[in-house]
């Protein structure tokens, strides 16, 4: 395989000597003879950060070679630097660099076969301001790697943890040492010096052959000093710059936060290395003292972003009373200003995105072990100008809807289901914990209430209204009536919640048995006020005609029904609550049941919907659409079209009666509620976790009658015996 290999050397102003060498005028600050240009953006750096750099004055006669990969800004290089000795007018000494690189990782060896090619031929391979080169017209080597192998005493010194340090008294060359470098990389990027004399941050090598014994000195001291101390990496010079320079201004320019996103990408620099990094620049001590200057509360903004494990202890520190405020208006506008530069900054800002990403995942769940964060996340989730409030609102809130909404094909078993946030192990932890609300009536999990407040406070009141449902069993008045629903119940997620109910309300809903009858409360109290008004004989007088009146009523409602077993079993509280679901102001108290009958009634719907499996019910909810709800519609339109001959209701009624009476008669005796859907330009308009309960009431009101037992599968056809059955009870209702 062919290689490019280009160069570019040390820009100087050269004189030629009269011995046919050369003496240096000045530096140029440019480099010369370029075959490239501009130089690879991630080269630059590493040589701006002195990763190939001897120390000023180890330069020698004999050229030194220093081997690295560098990668960075969507780019990968592996460039050798030959370093000599060069001499100015004045008889001064001074490093000078000819770089020799190739596009991609894993090439040094093949630089270094071509340079010993070069050498055999006679060709001049160290540092040489006349030896001219053409722009773009790079060198070209196309031999194979030569397969070397290690005497034993080297192969020996790879258990020895990095720098390795080859004694300067084992003959070696540049191709050992880069295989050498190669055999412990790990992964990383390589990096290695030969026959040097001494280097600026030994520590940041992998193996090193020193020129002589004194060099060798120097460089195991110069090792030994820092034993504790993370090993440089490349760029960290430009890294500290570019953080010093964005704390300490008001205004972000775009590559400082480029060089940021780059080094997110380098594999060398882990968490503890960015640790450190803001350590060494007041961080630790900001969080200790309470330090709330601006530079510090943009310091620390920066750190939760780039290590999304500190998020928390940083919204810890910024929630304490003082400043807290002035502060969160600085964080607020730094991060806006990070959030503007990301469209000029290569890959727009992926590395940090992620991570800001990662921190909202995860600090969501936090909540749940450190519910004292409340009010500082939800300024952090809410915040207009921010970064976690902007993917939060522009990304997380719509993945936690997705699952959540899925979570009832989950809890039936349903395979392949698509979740979003599964992934996150505090979120699995979550949906495990509250899948069994999808399949069951279940206890309060009250750890879950910081959840609920914490969405509530964000505006997103079904999320509120699920976990508030999952921590007390109860959905507040406040977020049950922001879903601009009405009754006692609400469909969320597919699950039916109830919302809490007043003092006065719970009297109304109380009842006791008087005389065989199950009468409400309240009317036992206005009964009591009667007797009191008018005498303890008036007032039994009274009662009783009431009593009479109500058995006298239940005698004939039994006698019209034509199926008293079915069509008209006593209402339970959950019917009641039905009811006021469809807009009436008081809940209906039944005379007519007891709680026993009520009991026997759901466990035979509950034995009912067992049998109703994921097949028949998926069936169902496919076809709804398509089959039931035109069904639905044929009935609103045949029944309400006073005009039409085809009508089989003698007495025709408006649209929303009639939908409020086939919702009377579908949720008879069950405990679900159906919710009125909208009836729009001849269309009824059916919210989709409401579907379900629709396709559930079907199912058991044709299984309460004896002509659609065999033909029960939760679907409605349009000219089938279900349509002919709910037309005649609508028939009984309104005749």
């Amino acid at each position: 395989m062919t290689i490019y290999i280009h160069e570019f050397s040390t820009g100087i102003q050269a004189e030629k000597t009269a011995d046919g060498g050369w003496v240096s005028l000045g530096f140029t600050g440019e480099y010369i003879n370029k075959t490239i240009d501009p130089i690879p953006r991630p080269v630059q750096e590493a040589i701006s950060n002195r990763d190939f750099a001897v120390a000023e004055g180890a330069s020698s006669d004999k050229p030194a070679y220093i081997g690295r990969e560098v990668a960075g800004y969507g780019s990968e290089w592996s460039v050798i630097a030959v370093v000599t000795r060069g001499r100015d007018d004045r008889g001064r000494s001074a490093s000078v660099y000819r770089y020799f690189l190739s596009e991609g990782l894993g090439n040094l060896g093949k630089i270094l076969g071509w340079l010993n090619a070069q050498k055999q031929a006679g060709q001049n391979i160290i540092f040489d301001p006349f030896d001219r080169q053409i722009l773009e017209q790079p060198h070209e080597y196309s031999e194979s790697e030569p397969d070397l192998s290690l005497r034993p005493e080297l192969e020996s010194l790879l258990e020895s943890p990095p720098p390795i340090i080859i004694p300067s008294d084992s003959p070696c060359a540049p191709l050992i040492v880069n295989k050498m470098a190669h055999a412990i990389a790990n992964g990383q990027l390589i990096a290695w010096g030969y026959n040097v004399e001494a280097l600026e941050e030994p520590r940041g090598f992998k193996v090193i052959q020193p020129a002589s014994t004194r060099a060798e000195d120097l460089l195991k001291k110069a090792i030994a000093s820092k034993p504790n101390t993370p090993a440089p990496v490349s760029g960290e010079r430009a890294i500290i710059s570019a953080i010093k320079s964005l704390v300490m201004r008001d205004r972000v320019k775009p590559e400082q936060v480029e060089t940021i996103e780059n080094a997110l990408g380098n594999p060398q620099i882990d968490d503890s290395y960015w640790e450190s990094i803001f350590k060494g620049r007041g961080a630790d001590k900001a969080l200790k003292q309470g330090i709330y200057s601006a530079d510090m509360v943009r310091i620390l903004t920066l750190r939760a972003m780039v290590i999304p494990e500190t998020l928390p202890e940083y919204l810890a520190w910024i929630g304490k009373e003082g400043k807290q405020q002035e502060s969160k208006q600085v964080s607020d506008t730094f991060q806006a200003e990070i959030k503007k530069s990301f469209s000029q900054v290569s890959g727009q800002g992926t590395n940090l995105i992620s991570r800001v990403y990662q921190g909202v995942v995860s600090i969501i769940p936090r909540l749940i072990k450190q519910p004292q964060l409340l009010d500082s996340i939800v300024w952090l989730l809410s915040s207009d100008k921010g970064l976690w409030g902007y993917f939060y609102s522009r990304q997380i809130k719509s993945e936690i809807d997705n699952d959540l909404s899925l979570m009832r094909y989950y809890g039936r078993g349903k395979q392949g289901v698509n979740f979003k946030l599964t992934g996150h192990k505090e979120w699995q932890k979550i949906f495990n914990e509250i899948e069994v609300y999808w399949r069951s009536r279940s206890g309060s999990q009250p750890q879950y209430q910081p959840l609920a407040e914490l969405f509530s406070q964000l505006g997103n009141y079904q999320l509120s209204a699920l976990f508030y449902h999952v921590c007390s069993g109860v959905v507040p008045k406040e977020v049950f009536y922001k879903l601009k629903r009405r009754g006692f119940h609400i469909q969320v997620y597919g699950i039916r919640a109830k919302r809490e109910i007043g003092s006065l309300e719970s009297l109304y809903l109380k009842t006791v048995e008087i005389g065989g009858q199950i009468v409400p409360v309240y009317l036992v109290a206005i009964l009591m006020a009667v007797m009191l008004g008018l005498g303890f004989a008036g007032g039994r007088v009274t009662a009783d005609k009431l009593e009479n009146k109500s058995n006298t009523e239940n005698i004939s409602q039994s006698q019209n029904s034509p199926n008293p077993e079915v069509e008209e079993q006593p209402k339970s509280t959950a019917d009641r609550e039905s009811n006021n679901s469809l807009g009436n102001s008081e809940p209906q108290a039944s005379t007519q049941t007891t709680q026993t009958q009520v009991n026997d009634q759901q466990e035979i719907n509950n034995s009912l919907l067992k049998d109703f499996n994921s097949n028949k019910r998926d069936k169902a909810m496919n076809e709804f659409d398509s089959k039931t709800k035109i069904a639905l519609i044929n009935i609103l339109r045949d029944s309400s079209n006073q005009n039409s001959g085809s009508s089989e209701l003698s007495n025709p009624l408006n649209k929303d009666e009639i939908v409020k009476s086939l919702i009377e008669i579908l949720s008879k005796d069950t405990n679900i509620t159906l919710n009125i859907p909208k009836y729009e330009d001849n269309e009824l308009i059916f919210q989709e976790e409401d579907k379900e309960d629709w396709v559930k009431a079907i199912y058991i009101y044709q299984n309460s009658k004896n002509n659609l037992k065999q033909y029960a599968d939760g679907i409605i056809n349009k000219n089938g015996k279900t349509v002919q059955q709910l037309k005649q009870d609508l028939e009984k209702k309104f005749n």
